[in-house]
């Protein structure tokens, strides 16, 4: 149901009208009933991924030995168990293989390709879904920006490649912390963002501080990093936008920046805390 959800409901029905008239095409033109499935396997797959594909590959299998010449003209009892499996996993296989490139193509669409985690376009997109369920719910939301400290020096001293490696562990460091009921995104170079939603600042805070202090506490590609986060927060009680959000966090990363570095500093009118280190 993941995939449905990213299609809104006139998009589904317009797809849906697009391959049937597809399908009716095609089965005409070329005279094979099998063209009239064909359309219909490339919509379910497209919108469920491969168990979707699966299923309806299984569904069509069913459905073209039923409606095929052959089956009409012989009758079902000089159809042999062999050709209906062959049928049948024709159209699964045919609907897997559909649904499997669906799921790369859409996770390459999202996905930052150095360090796997959702790239900025799809992060903010996620971000104003997150921010109007929370607003409507009334729950708070929260949103960290972290940079890795100096990193430029990192590029500079031992090239952009060991840079690389640097990334993708620490992004690793991220997703292992985080995932899976928080949603991060590279924003930028060396700066990745967090989606805390149903987090107020507090619990935000603690878990920022508790990824400075683990990234601290590590080698990445051999050598110690630091990082600064800066977070704001949605209460219902506000009202603001995701702008305005995102402003704030930025806000105060930079006030971790440029109070020393290896900071976590928060912008909220509900909690006291600037900001803090912990060494």
């Amino acid at each position: 149901m993941r995939m449905w959800k990213d299609v809104k409901g006139w998009k589904v029905f317009v797809s849906t009208i697009v391959a049937i008239i597809t399908s009716i095409l095609l089965a005409g033109m070329k005279n094979e009933i099998v063209f009239l499935f064909l359309p219909i396997i490339i919509f379910i797959s497209a919108n469920y991924g491969r168990r979707g594909g699966e299923l309806g590959g299984l569904i069509m299998g069913f459905l073209w030995i039923l409606t095929d010449e052959m089956f009409i003209r012989k009758g079902t009892s000089e159809i042999s168990w062999m050709e209906w499996a062959i049928n049948i996993l024709f159209m699964v296989g045919i609907g897997a293989w559909l649904g499997i490139v669906h799921e790369q193509i859409k996770h390459l669409k999202v996905t930052d390709v150095l360090t796997q985690v959702y790239n900025r376009g799809y992060f903010l997109d996620i971000l104003k879904k997150e921010f109007s369920h929370c607003q409507k719910n009334e729950y708070p939301l929260s949103l960290i920006m972290i940079d890795i400290d100096n990193f430029k020096k990192v590029n500079d001293t031992y090239g952009h490649q060991f840079g690389d490696v640097v990334l993708q562990q620490f992004s690793d460091l991220l997703k292992n912390e985080l995932y899976p009921n928080r949603f991060i995104g590279r924003y930028g170079g060396e700066e990745f963002a967090v989606i805390l939603p149903r987090t107020d600042s507090k619990e935000a805070y603690h878990l920022a501080e508790l990824l400075r202090i683990k990234t601290g506490n590590q080698l990445f590609n051999g050598i110690k990093i630091t990082i600064s986060s800066g977070i704001s927060t949605l209460h219902h009680h506000e009202p603001i936008s995701v702008d305005h959000l995102i402003q704030q966090a930025d806000k105060a990363l930079y006030q971790a920046k440029h109070s020393g570095r290896n900071l976590t500093c928060v912008i909220d009118s509900v909690i006291s805390i600037s900001n803090t280190q912990i060494n």
